[in-house]
């Protein structure tokens, strides 16, 4: 996830009792396994802002933290 932030494929390795992988995994294709979580983010955030009786382009700031804000395609929605 973090390597994928910042770079267009990288390497998944791990082995451990008796598992062992080693697969290249690109950006597009971490986006496709996570786009369902994308999609309820996009979702709880427009349930959120329809809640408060706000439209996003009223919204000056957004602060995105830990290392899953640093997903360009989460990036890219806020």
């Amino acid at each position: 996830k973090g390597e994928l932030s910042h770079v267009d494929a990288t390497r998944i390795r791990f082995a451990r009792d008796g598992i062992d992988i080693d697969e290249r995994l690109t950006r597009a294709e971490f986006e496709h396994l996570i786009a369902p979580d994308i999609a309820a983010i996009r979702q709880a955030m427009h349930d959120t802002l329809a809640r408060a009786d706000l439209r996003a382009d009223r919204i000056e700031s957004v602060f995105l933290t830990g290392g899953s804000a640093q997903i360009p395609a989460l990036r890219e929605m806020f």
